[in-house]
């Protein structure tokens, strides 16, 4: 059983009595819902819900926080996306002050497989979600201060299964990038730039022999706005190498995606991939010329190329 409930005008006193009959409801699974936060901190479980979208437009940064607590208190959730819509800046800074005092103290929802965040969280939440959702698949968040190298090396310890991972605005997850590699049933990583940092020499063979289901890594600053050629655009104007230090020896696996011309696309660079289905048949390749040759003569020949 499922229910969808949009586009109704905000009615706040109401807003708790609603999330109280959605409890009394013990066959409901999916639940979809725009401009409803979640009430305040209270003994409401709701246990029964298994798939919930959450898309929070017009609500205030506070009422914003109390939705947060729904990891606590739906602990049958195995797929959650909560998004909060807002062109406001004010808003979104103190969106930021409530997401910098949020302290989740604990994770009901240990059989999460899909999460999905694309709004601003408190620090830690990645790494509490991995601690205690080790069945997790999918982990995409627009975060962009509260997610560090901690979350990341405590995603590659506890999340074995983990396919997805979209970190496209996290600036200060470079140190914990070659823990990732651990993760041997990735499919899909994207990451902001700023994570090619930790991008080292011996990072990439890792990430190559590592994660087979792994083809490509992308890194970009996922700014699309027709403003960006008139802005200063570190993304763009740094060298490859100095963005990824591998790329100083291995130029060839990273391959800038540069648009020009494209309707209703600015021009300019749009992403790095990092090619490691390249990368692997080339070393792959390499192998057999050395167990034919002789790994003395196929250096001395690749010396002389």
């Amino acid at each position: 059983m499922g229910a969808t409930v949009t586009n109704i005008p905000r009615n706040p006193p109401g807003e708790a009595l609603f999330w109280s009959a959605v409890s009394e409801l013990p066959t409901l699974r999916i639940v979809s819902i725009r401009k409803i936060p979640f009430p305040p901190p209270s003994k409401l479980q709701l246990p029964q819900i298994v798939n919930l979208n959450l898309t929070l437009s017009e609500v205030e940064a506070d009422e914003w926080a109390h939705s947060v607590t729904v990891f606590t208190q739906m602990s049958g959730l195995e797929s959650i996306t909560i998004s909060r819509q807002t062109e406001n800046r004010t808003s979104n800074t103190e969106t930021r002050l409530e997401a910098n005092c949020i302290r989740i103290s604990s994770i009901a929802c240990v059989n999460l497989r899909e999460l999905s965040l694309d709004f601003m969280i408190p620090r830690d939440l990645i790494s509490k979600i991995a601690k205690n959702c080790v069945h997790l698949t999918k982990c995409d968040t627009i975060e962009r201060d509260n997610v560090d190298g901690d979350d990341i090396r405590q995603l590659s310890l506890s999340c074995p299964n983990l396919r997805e991972l979209r970190l496209l605005y996290s600036r200060f997850i470079a140190s914990g990038l070659e823990h990732l590699a651990a993760l041997h049933q990735l499919t899909s990583l994207k990451l902001h730039y700023t994570a090619g940092r930790g991008m080292e020499e011996s990072v990439l063979p890792k990430f190559a022999s590592s994660c087979p289901k792994l083809e490509k890594i992308i890194f970009s600053d996922w700014n699309a706005s027709r403003q960006r050629k008139w802005r200063p655009r570190p993304f763009e104007e740094t060298a490859c190498e100095d963005l990824f230090p591998a790329a100083a020896k291995f130029p060839l696996y990273f391959e800038p995606k540069i648009s020009k011309n494209v309707k209703y696309h600015p021009d300019g660079l749009d992403e790095y991939v990092v090619r490691l289905d390249k990368f692997r048949e080339d070393m792959f390749q390499f192998k057999q010329l050395t167990e034919r040759l002789g790994r003395t003569f196929v250096r001395f020949f690749l010396c002389m190329c």
